[in-house]
């Protein structure tokens, strides 16, 4: 039976998730202690963008790094324990929604690891999965959102989508890094030596969750994790455009930008 159908029918609603979570907090498997929630989405946020920096940020290195997959377990329970927030009644109907994808994502992702478990998983993969995490959790304790923190709960929810559809089409590299190549290109003609600079779509005004690609174009590659990210050419959200990695199970994908 396809993995999606099975969460799709345990989880198919935000009453049923909540649930869920709290049936899972009690598994030993899951940390009982629950940590300070953030309260608001706008320094928090950009303090956890800084944090983890590690991935993220002006810093360039072709070494990647992997880790235990166990690493997750631990995201996994924080993340079960502030996912219990009641967004049906707390939000109106389409956000309601939104979050709902964004639950139904995340049980698709945590089951196919349980599933297919892999001794090691690279830390960019690890980093990147917190990060949507975190900025899902954090946008659903607010009273209320505003259109720009409605506009990142939205890039949150795809980046867990895409994940989990990249997952469940190529379950024994659920983890696996993309390689993603740019072309810059000029009128179809390749334009060289650009430094080519990405972030995660949502956060293209956050400059410390910009990263520059190793090498210089043309081309020029990088292993990412799937998601919506933004891409740019010498610096920072200049004429930057959006740029989509995973989701159809292959390991490559190819993006030709345009350059002025």
């Amino acid at each position: 039976m396809n993995l999606s159908g099975i969460v799709a029918a345990e989880v198919g609603t935000t009453s049923a998730i909540s649930r869920r979570c709290s049936k899972l907090s009690a598994s030993p498997l899951i940390s009982r202690r629950e940590g300070p929630m953030a309260r608001s989405i706008g320094a928090a946020v950009i303090v956890s963008a800084c944090l983890l920096s590690c991935s993220y940020g002006t810093h360039v290195s072709k070494v990647q790094r992997n880790v235990p997959s166990r690493t997750l377990d631990t995201t996994f329970a924080h993340f079960e324990v502030a996912a219990k927030t009641d967004v049906a009644r707390k939000f109106p109907k389409q956000i309601a929604k939104t979050c709902d994808r964004g639950l139904i994502a995340y049980f698709e992702i945590r089951d196919i690891s349980r599933i297919a478990p892999q001794k090691l998983i690279p830390l960019r993969y690890v980093h990147s999965l917190q990060y949507d995490l975190n900025t899902f959790t954090q946008v659903i304790q607010l009273a209320s959102l505003s259109p720009a923190q409605e506009e990142v709960l939205n890039y949150a929810v795809l980046n867990l989508e895409l994940k989990a559809t990249q997952a469940q089409k190529n379950p024994s590299r659920w983890a696996a890094l993309i390689d993603t190549t740019v072309e810059t290109v000029r009128n179809s003609k390749p334009v060289p030596n650009l430094q080519v600079w990405y972030c995660p779509r949502g956060w293209a005004n956050v400059i410390p969750r910009w990263q520059r690609f190793a090498d210089l174009s043309t081309p020029t590659t990088e292993r990412l994790a799937p998601g919506m990210y933004m891409v740019a050419v010498t610096s920072p959200n200049v004429n930057s455009v959006p740029m989509r990695v995973g989701g159809d199970g292959k390991l490559t994908a190819h993006f030709v930008l345009e350059v002025p």
